[in-house]
């Protein structure tokens, strides 16, 4: 069977056998460039020329383990960059004489063939990854491959509940209500029940009684539903009892949370959101731009293979049509590129307001301390010296990443739902428009608005509202697809997206929230109300434009309200 560690040995192996391969033609081309130099007897620009090709070389050849070769073509580096430094690019006889040297030794260097027995640095070896081999990037789901699917067997099934109670009632109230929010429940009467059930599916949590009739403990049954097993089910206890007793017991008995009866839904499913709702993080995004095609490969392959996306950029003029789009929470970027120095592209990217804040990380097989203390005072955030050390490149653009998405989270996301807000949802109904006008694709935009929600507030408290907002948000969230866009326009306002979606598509969906939502019951002080929304909805291309796809839309919404509530109209032009 093969291990996911192995799976990205063997890769990296074939990409090295495959630079192998292009080498002896990077190797003439050097020499080509070298003896044009000698033969003109110097000049600025056959300077530039060997000195980028033995820059690069000296990088790309030490990051794949040619550490002789990566030596050789650093020393020629060197002493080419002191050339052109010094102001006179006249190559003298004594100089002429020291770069054939080199040439001869770099050409030496590469016939070497056990120069790199290891595919990685000494220092670094793929340590294993639960991740498996990461899909092409036009799926950047991860899929697992059969070996790996092997492993999954026992596991619980996603947003599978089972409801153990003897009140009929309130099982079948409790299961309705689970249902609105994307739960699949099972129902109990008997504990006994349950315990043969788990033998045939496990479910993502079981929320039971404490006590049933005949002096049945439910305590009792989830100690022994999770005696022997190495992930317990998440149990949830309820009771009509609420003495320190009874919660200890339910505490002993492993219960990640205590509900008592008559039971809010709304706390029921904030818990079981928080439990039982294991999604993977979105990868982390990563723009590549390096000149060297080998690097960027290499690069990306070993970024991907920590669940990070890629998008790699050879020509680094192509930049700012790729930023926008791709959306990236970091750069990695080299800083010796033809036509573009990384400097001046890294000042290019940090005059736009939008990319402020976006860490940068520079690669360059430059040593001038000097240099490095440049580059980080015009905007660079970390400098990795080729060849580079390929754990340090993960554990580098990786922490990097990680903060920059925490502070993007605070700046583009609503504290209450997590959703977009108000800046960052219009921000994206420009990017989706853009992306329908390239792909020829329709798109829906949706308005929705709570109804009566200042009613709502002034009977039950502005903590009840803000329990209304989050169900909206949840339910949004869990029916809609991960590909729609859903924000918090404002107080009880939502914005939804749903790309590639027509008429008859975006209304069929909106539909269903809108029917979903009505039969959510929200409970305060004993008192159990349903709610409702209006909402308005507009097409691209029939509006087509941010603005005006925005307007029709609010228009609709307007409508919609003024008919009645609980309702949903779509504009026409």
């Amino acid at each position: 069977m093969t291990s996911p560690a192995d799976f990205m040995l063997k890769e990296l192996m074939a990409m090295r056998a495959g630079y192998a391969a292009r080498l002896p033609a990077k190797i003439s081309r050097i020499e080509e460039a070298g003896q044009s130099l000698l033969k003109a007897g110097g000049g600025l620009e056959p300077l530039k020329d060997l000195h980028h090709l033995t820059h690069s070389m000296a990088g790309t050849s030490g990051t794949y383990g040619y550490a002789e070769l990566s030596a050789s073509a650093r020393r020629l580096e060197i002493y080419l960059k002191k050339i052109i430094q010094g102001g006179n690019h006249e190559i003298s006889s004594e100089q002429s004489i020291e770069i054939s040297a080199m040439l001869a030794d770099l050409s030496a260097a590469s016939l070497i063939e056990d120069q790199a027995k290891d595919l990685l640095p000494e220092d670094v070896s793929p340590s294993p990854s639960p991740v498996s081999p990461p899909s092409p990037q036009s799926q950047p789901d991860i899929k697992f491959s059969s070996d790996v699917e092997a492993f999954l067997v026992a596991k619980p099934v996603e947003r599978l509940i089972y409801l153990v109670d003897n009140d009929a009632v309130l099982v079948d109230k409790l299961a309705l209500q689970l249902s609105y929010y994307g739960y699949i429940v099972r129902t109990f009467f008997h504990p006994q029940d349950v315990v043969a059930a788990v033998d045939q599916a496990i479910p993502a949590a079981i929320i039971m009684d404490l006590v049933f009739p005949g002096g049945v403990d439910g305590a009792k049954i989830a100690i022994d539903l999770n005696q022997e097993r190495l992930e317990p089910i998440p149990i949830f206890m309820i009771s009509t009892q609420t003495d320190l007793n009874s919660r200890l017991r339910a505490v002993r008995a492993g219960a990640k949370a205590f509900f008592t009866k008559p039971v809010s839904i709304s706390a029921i499913v904030d818990k079981l959101d928080s439990l039982t709702v294991h999604q993977l993080p979105e990868p982390y995004r990563v723009l590549i731009i390096e000149d060297e095609a080998d690097l960027a490969a290499l690069y990306a392959r070993t970024l991907e293979e920590t669940n990070i996306r890629t998008f790699s950029l050879t020509n680094p003029l192509e930049e700012l049509h790729y930023l926008k789009d791709f959306a990236p929470d970091l750069i990695l970027m080299d800083l010796n590129m033809p036509g573009c120095t990384g400097i001046e592209l890294a000042s290019v990217i940090r005059q736009q307001e939008g990319y402020i804040s976006i860490p940068i990380v520079f690669l360059s097989a430059e040593r001038d301390l000097d240099k490095h203390l440049q580059v980080m005072q015009l905007g660079g955030d970390d400098f990795l010296t080729k060849p580079v050390n390929l754990a340090y490149l993960i554990s580098s653009v990786t922490s990097r990443a990680e903060r920059s998405r925490a502070l993007r989270a605070l700046m583009e996301r609503d504290s209450l739902t997590g959703l977009l807000n108000h800046t960052t949802t219009k921000e994206q109904l420009e990017l989706e428009i853009n992306r329908a006008h390239r792909n020829n694709h329709p798109l829906a935009y949706a308005m929705i608005d709570i109804d009566h929600f200042k009613r709502i507030n002034d009977s039950f408290g502005h903590a009840m509202g803000d329990q209304v907002i989050k169900s909206m948000a949840r339910l949004l969230r869990q029916r809609l697809r991960k590909t729609d866009i859903i924000g918090r326009y404002g107080g009880e306002e939502f914005a939804v997206m749903l790309p590639g979606a027509d008429t008859r598509t975006g209304f069929r969906v909106l539909e269903e929230l809108r029917n979903g939502f009505n039969q959510i019951r929200h409970q305060s002080h004993g008192v159990d109300f349903a709610v409702t929304f209006s909402c308005g909805m507009a097409l691209f291309p029939e509006f087509n434009d941010a603005s005006s796809l925005n307007d029709a839309a609010d228009k609709a919404l307007y409508e919609a309200k003024r008919a009645g509530r609980n309702r949903i109209m779509i504009a026409h032009s």
